[in-house]
């Protein structure tokens, strides 16, 4: 029985002494896998089939250190064909790696899987491999029925019925190919909703990531927003204060001027009435000073008086009482 194998190697040609049988899986289908296999960098990996005949390669599904994986394809024709480079998605640590054939599975001889890495050495956790082999289609196709029917001697010679053994071949074909486009109809479409869950999944990390990143600069954000508000409405309680200090100041300011006007007006009223009042004044130009005595200055002028002078009379107390009280 034919299975496949894979060669892990460093160069670019098969290593003969490093060879890993792919496992059917039992759950699924026309898949192999392959788990831990590990080598130096750079890395060649090489899908074959054991009788080194045709196999059908429908896609891949690569779990390594590797982010991205060039796949080469060799079929008829004995140089390889580049066939496509495909980057993986991070998965825990790792890589995850689905490439899914263009156009279906394809006939080849030999798969080349060249591995990109920055790491010394290559570590594959799992490689799934969708793949027909035909000696498997061809040992699970029934087999046609070429025996002759029982001769009974009593019952007439009859011809042999070969247009159904002739017909039978081209319904076993059809059959199988239609078989083949289903399987790789149903891979095509699994594999791409297992790319867009991948993606999805992907996307939601990165969101959630981001959400994660967002949350301490909100959170943030609200403290000093709230700080600057308590900082705003303590600077408005200062102006406020600020202001009836002023207001109440400029009242005490008004009332001093008040004040001094009423103080002003009352000397200068005062003045001009001891300035125009004639009881301040003696006959014969005399004024009279109030005080503990009266004193009356005059200003005639006489022989005994030789500096012209002015004649001044004090009063006793008594008489300044008097004239006090009058």
């Amino acid at each position: 029985m034919t299975s496949l194998q894979f060669f892990l190697t460093t160069k670019e040609e098969i290593d003969q002494s490093n060879v890993v049988e792919f496992r059917p899986d039992p759950e699924k289908k026309s898949a192999y896998w392959v788990k831990d296999c590990r080598s130096a960098s750079p890395a060649h990996g090489y899908i074959r089939a054991g009788s080194s005949g045709p196999f059908l390669l429908g896609g891949l599904q690569i779990i390594s250190n590797s982010r991205t994986v060039e796949i080469y394809l060799k079929q008829n024709d004995p140089q390889e064909m580049y066939l496509t480079a495909c980057r993986g998605v991070p998965s825990e640590g790792n890589y995850k790696i689905v490439c899914v054939i263009p156009g279906g599975p394809r006939p080849i001889q030999q798969a080349h899987l060249k591995f990109v890495t920055d790491e010394p050495e290559l570590i594959i956790t799992s490689l799934r491999v969708t793949a027909r082999i035909p000696e498997i289609i061809q040992s699970s196709q029934p087999e046609p029925s070429n025996q002759l029917p029982d001769h009974n001697p009593s019952s007439p010679p009859s011809l042999p019925t070969t247009t159904t053994t002739r017909s039978q071949p081209a319904s076993t074909d059809t059959t199988s190919d239609l078989h083949t486009s289903l399987a790789s109809l149903a891979f095509l479409l699994r594999n791409t909703s297992e790319k867009h869950s991948q993606q999805i999944q992907y996307l939601s990390q990165q969101q959630q990531q981001a959400m994660s990143l967002w949350q301490p600069l909100l959170a943030q954000m609200a403290s000093q927003a709230s700080q600057q508000n308590e900082q705003m409405e303590q600077q408005t309680r200062l102006l406020q204060q600020q202001q009836e200090q002023i207001q109440a100041l400029t009242s005490q300011v008004q009332e001093l001027t008040n004040l001094v006007q009423r103080a002003i007006e009352n000397n200068s009223s005062s003045f001009d009435q001891e300035a125009n009042d004639p009881s301040e004044r003696g006959k014969d130009g005399c004024r009279i000073d109030k005080g503990n005595s009266l004193t009356i200055h005059t200003e005639e002028e006489g022989p005994s008086q030789p500096d012209g002078g002015s004649v001044a009379t004090s009063l006793p107390d008594e008489l300044d009482s008097s004239h006090a009280e009058e």
